[in-house]
């Protein structure tokens, strides 16, 4: 009885220590619009092909630096940069920037890791959607998140990749091989089931209301027939969010998850004008995706076989990818413009868009947050040193800890 009665004390203990780390860690910072616009007009407002060096060694120079500005105040944050080439007649150098948020297992195989990626790479014109979107929505993401892990520790840890995809999609590959499953996953024994999954960013703010503004390939109406059957039936509207996915249990938790709190983010918002989110889930469709893989990748433009293909090696039956996505060119302006002179940022800043960025940016900042920070304890059943630690802790919380602490031992005293 004795025992009993300490035990349901320290129990009390742990959670009020439980209950007093999600109150520290508290709810995102909300996210610049600012930052997003800024940054498409003054970092991503030029090409960077591999045929235009200059820019793109300045855009490269502007992520890594903004992603050591926001890792300086965590503590075991990395920023990595990951070199490689294309070969052919004239070998093309790629260079991937890596910045890795740490969880409070990093570097064990007890950790959960969660990948974000975007390409900042273009083709020979400006591209702001396609994929300056994505860019200033990973960077904003890293940002807040950052911002927050200066005094909670996430449970879970969260890669940002910035990809320089060049032709064949190598910058995926290359990235999925040798950093992610090399130096990640098999360097630290992680299994399987600790990688959370992975969430391509690609075209987030082209939106467009008018009737017939929305082009969906034949081949994602028979794979993905809900939502396909219900945006033509709404009239083919450009007015919605792709989240293109494919996981191994038939749920994807990480789509899931999204759609959760971009339901909660857009109730804030008038009904007229409200962008919408469909979840193209293909993983019931995986049998016959590889016929078609050509129509997919067109809908969602990302590469996302090539990446899948490499972690499903892996990851064997646990794996969960989801893009993110306005279609590009399959939607309003961007079916002529994709890849033009016309696809530019007089086209790509007006309000509806940068609304739909904004949404995009805040629910991935809410999902993450809540993935990240929500289990941050990794066994079963846990342990007090299985909780991550919370720095910055105010006084006022420390004393009623010591409070409880010296309750306790006193309470042992008595009972011996």
């Amino acid at each position: 009885m004795t025992i009993s009665r300490l035990l349901s004390v320290l129990g009390l203990i742990v959670a009020v220590s439980a209950d007093g780390s999600k109150d520290e860690c508290g709810v995102p910072p909300p996210v610049n619009e600012d930052n997003l616009v800024t940054w498409l007009r003054d970092v991503f407002h030029v090409t960077r092909s591999p045929l235009d060096e200059t820019n793109k060694k300045e855009v490269r120079r502007f992520i890594t630096e903004q992603f050591g500005n926001i890792s300086a105040a965590v503590e075991k944050a990395a920023v990595e940069v990951q070199r490689f080439s294309v070969s052919g007649q004239s070998p093309i150098e790629g260079v991937n920037i890596i910045y890795v948020l740490p969880g409070c297992e990093w570097g064990s195989e007890r950790d959960n890791v969660l990948v974000v990626t975007a390409n900042y790479d273009t083709t020979t014109s400006v591209t702001p959607d396609d994929n300056g979107s994505g860019m200033v929505a990973l960077l904003e993401t890293a940002r807040i998140l950052s911002s927050r892990a200066e005094h909670c520790t996430p449970g879970t840890t969260v890669i940002f990749v910035a990809v320089d995809q060049l032709p064949g999609e190598i910058g995926f590959t290359t990235f999925g091989t040798e950093y992610l499953i090399r130096k990640v996953l098999r360097k630290y024994n992680i299994p399987p089931r600790h990688f959370r999954g992975t969430v391509i960013l690609k075209g987030l703010m082209n939106f467009d209301p008018a009737e017939n503004s929305q082009h969906i390939p034949p081949a994602v109406y028979m794979l993905a027939p809900e939502p396909a059957n219900a945006i033509a039936a709404k009239g083919c509207r450009g007015d919605f969010l792709a989240a293109v996915s494919l996981s191994s249990n038939g749920v994807g938790e990480v789509a899931t998850l999204y759609h959760e709190h971009w339901a909660t983010e857009t109730a804030k918002l008038a009904t007229s004008g409200r962008p919408l989110l469909y979840n193209f889930e293909l993983s019931e469709t995986l049998g016959l995706i590889e016929p078609f893989k050509e129509n997919v990748e067109e809908f969602t433009h990302a590469g996302v076989f090539t990446f899948w293909t490499r972690l499903s090696n892996y990851t064997a039956d646990n794996f969960n990818i989801v893009v993110l996505t306005d279609t590009v060119q399959m939607r309003g302006y961007m079916r002529r413009c994709h890849q033009k002179l016309c696809d530019n940022l007089e086209m790509a800043l007006k309000p509806s868009n940068i609304e739909l960025l904004r949404v995009t940016t805040t629910t991935l900042v809410r999902y993450l947050a809540e993935v990240s920070w929500r289990e941050n304890v990794v066994t079963d059943p846990p342990s007090l040193a299985d909780l991550c630690p919370v720095r910055g802790m105010p006084a006022d919380v420390i004393q009623i800890h010591l409070h409880w602490l010296t309750c306790v031992l006193f309470a042992a005293c008595l009972l011996t």
